[in-house]
């Protein structure tokens, strides 16, 4: 819608693409946060299937993911500190929610999952962490662990994750007022994470935050 402020795209089965307008939109009163199921045509435009928005009246959808084998998607809900979990169709594309899931942070915001499907992560802003859950059932996430990051000045934000090819690493964006940094976590045979080194400094220009995270194999 116009005015809307847009998040994050997913990208799943079949040609299955999920958008999350994360606020706003006109006419007034301000459109719902929701995700958009759309279909990817072979002329590359998208055609809408359906949407949804969040289970709890006044929330906010940010961060998501598809599990890698399971029509399942996950949504980060800054607001509430939940992670809503749901299935979909992947003839018809449309979403239906299964439960929510607490969060131990504040203000979780972008989401990850390893290349399995066994575990899930969230990224939460306003205390700096992640947690790692168990998706030994993928429809129940689980709470394994909840690890603050390393940092050098308060105030730090977590932002995205992105694993490396081997699935051995993961890495994360915080902000600061004054200094970006690259965070590398040591992934157990488990799940769980240990940040070994310090934080890397990231050279951007004063006043500008990475955000966006994507590794690749050389």
């Amino acid at each position: 819608p116009t005015g809307a402020s847009t998040a994050q795209a997913a990208v799943g089965p079949s040609h299955l693409v999920f958008g999350i307008q994360f606020a706003g939109g006109s006419p007034p009163p301000p459109i719902p946060s929701t995700i958009y199921s759309y279909r990817m045509r072979s002329n590359g435009t998208l055609k809408l299937n359906g949407s949804v928005t969040t289970p709890n009246p006044g929330g906010l959808f940010l961060g998501e993911v598809v599990h890698p084998t399971q029509a399942i998607l996950y949504a980060a809900l800054p607001a509430d500190s939940q992670i809503a979990v749901y299935t979909f169709s992947v003839a018809t594309g449309l979403m239906t929610l299964q439960t929510t899931v607490a969060n131990p942070g504040q203000l979780p915001c972008w989401l990850a999952i390893n290349a399995a499907g066994t575990r899930l992560y969230s990224a939460e802003s306003a205390t700096n962490s992640i947690t790692v859950y168990d998706l030994t059932n993928p429809l129940l996430p689980v709470q394994l662990q909840h690890i603050t990051l390393k940092t050098t000045m308060s105030g730090s934000s977590v932002t995205n994750m992105r694993f490396d090819p081997t699935g051995n690493f993961l890495y994360a964006i915080s902000n600061q007022t004054n200094e970006s940094s690259l965070h590398v976590f040591n992934v157990a045979s488990d799940g769980t994470l240990t940040e070994n080194l310090n934080p890397i400094a990231v050279p951007v220009p004063a006043g500008n935050y990475p955000m966006g995270l994507a590794t690749l194999m050389k």
